[in-house]
């Protein structure tokens, strides 16, 4: 019995061990729950989203790639295309000189995104995917020009 039990403990840990990732998958912008601060966007110059889709996929091994199309408010387009390590780490910006991301893998269902310009960190992403794995919870964090905390909160659902 005791051989038994332990044989699926230890059969439970490795199917967790390969469990897919939860932030895997197709997620669509739930702009009646989320909550765009109009001072950060002025502050970047931006247009909230109208609509949103956001693609989550393993690249390979060692890194996912997320792909977001939609429209903003103003009819403009959205699409951008990011790669970051799976485990987390640094990775330099291809959209702009002087930018990198710092990739903190938290937990399975939760990631911290530090971007940093020249070195200096300017946002601050947090991911959270939801217990029962429907909904993507993205917070967004600057300072503003009196260096108070503003955030973006967007919420997704699964596809």
């Amino acid at each position: 019995m005791r051989k038994l039990m332990l044989l699926l403990a230890v059969l439970g840990l490795v199917g967790t061990l390969f469990a897919a990732d939860p932030l895997l998958g197709t997620w669509k912008l739930n702009a009646a729950k989320s909550k765009f601060s109009p001072i950060l966007l002025a502050l970047e110059k931006d247009v909230a989203p109208k609509e949103t889709t956001m693609v989550i996929q393993n690249l390979d091994n060692e890194r996912i790639e997320i792909t977001e199309t939609g429209t903003r408010i103003d009819g403009s387009t959205v699409s951008q295309k990011f790669r970051q390590p799976r485990q987390g780490g640094t990775v330099e910006s291809s959209l702009a000189k002087g930018i990198s991301f710092i990739h903190t893998v938290i937990s399975e269902s939760e990631r911290v995104a530090t971007i940093l310009q020249d070195g200096k960190q300017s946002q601050m992403i947090h991911w959270v995917v939801s217990q029962d794995g429907k909904n993507l919870m993205s917070t967004r964090r600057v300072l503003d020009a009196q260096g108070k905390p503003v955030e973006h909160i967007a919420v997704y659902d699964r596809q």
